[in-house]
């Protein structure tokens, strides 16, 4: 690592944290994290462990601790692991779209990349200005892809998404970034100029969220299909159950109503045979009727 110094801390404070915070509120939204205090302290001991131990840019360690601080978030919300892991997947690509141009920028200042520290810092308000306008714009963003994602059907402010991923649903995610990923190695590998290698970068970056997209709306419609094949399977059921329930009523109704002819006409025979003298036979016939009835 380089010699560590207090530029690393402003610039990274400027530009690195409020990023991150942005990010970590955005899908919190979209994953609508119960467990708060939580999922807040993980994300700020995060940022201080970025801050003060993992600050070199391009360093393995940087990289593999930044990517474990975004997807900590499949960690917490109510949603399936699957379909949290796929919402957190395209927040990390938003995020990674939201970097680029800020660097492209950046460069058209200053004639320097982001990570030469050396040159941000003797220049530092502008850095600032140009990362507040950034932050807003991130911020409408993460506001208009939250739109996109309840649109979907996913979870946001406490509701529970009504589409469930799969592992092999997944998979799609990562194979589709790998094979562009790949493509773009070799593109740049042929290509020395930075800013034309920053702005493929960043086209890339924006194929990985239409493919994803795709992908997702490709889930989303069989998801939304094998609903409502359950749906009518269940409203089949449910008909099929009225239908017998409806059926036993009806046989009840016979059965009460031919109860009913019988005792009439069993009243009348008796009331026949009382008129006759026969007392007796009358007597028995009542008695048999009360067994009947018991």
């Amino acid at each position: 690592m380089l010699e560590y110094d207090f530029e690393h801390v402003a610039v990274m404070l400027v530009s690195g944290v409020p990023a991150q915070v942005l990010f970590a509120y955005a899908v919190s939204r979209y994953l609508a994290v119960e467990r708060k205090a939580l999922y807040w302290a993980v994300q700020i001991v995060g940022m201080v462990l970025m801050v003060f131990a993992f600050w070199e840019i391009g360093s393995w360690q940087r990289i593999v601790f930044a990517y474990a601080l975004a997807f900590s978030p499949i960690l917490f919300g109510p949603m399936p692991f699957w379909t949290r892991l796929v919402v957190t997947f395209m927040s990390v690509i938003v995020m990674a779209l939201t970097e680029f141009p800020f660097s492209f920028a950046w460069m058209v200042i200053s004639g320097e990349p982001v990570a030469n520290y050396d040159v941000v810092y003797p220049r530092l308000a502008e850095f600032t200005l140009l990362s507040i306008v950034n932050l807003v714009i991130v911020f409408l963003i993460y506001v208009g892809f939250g739109k996109l994602l309840k649109h979907l059907g996913l979870s946001r402010d406490g509701s529970v998404s009504n589409q469930t991923f799969t592992v092999v649903n997944f998979l799609w995610f990562p194979a589709v970034q790998l094979a562009l990923a790949l493509l773009m190695n070799r593109v740049c590998e042929s290509v020395s100029d930075e800013p034309l290698v920053t702005g493929m970068s960043v086209a890339v970056i924006g194929l990985f969220f239409l493919t994803d997209l795709v992908i997702l709306l490709a889930v989303a419609i069989s998801a939304r299909k094998q609903a409502i094949e359950a749906r009518s399977q269940a409203l089949e059921e449910r008909i099929d159950a009225s239908t017998k329930e409806f059926r036993g009523v009806a046989q009840e109704v016979e059965q009460v109503a031919r109860l009913r002819h019988d005792v009439r006409n069993h009243v009348l025979v008796v009331e026949a045979l009382w008129k006759r003298g026969d007392v007796d036979e009358a007597r028995e016939m009542c008695r048999q009727l009360q067994q009947e009835f018991e």
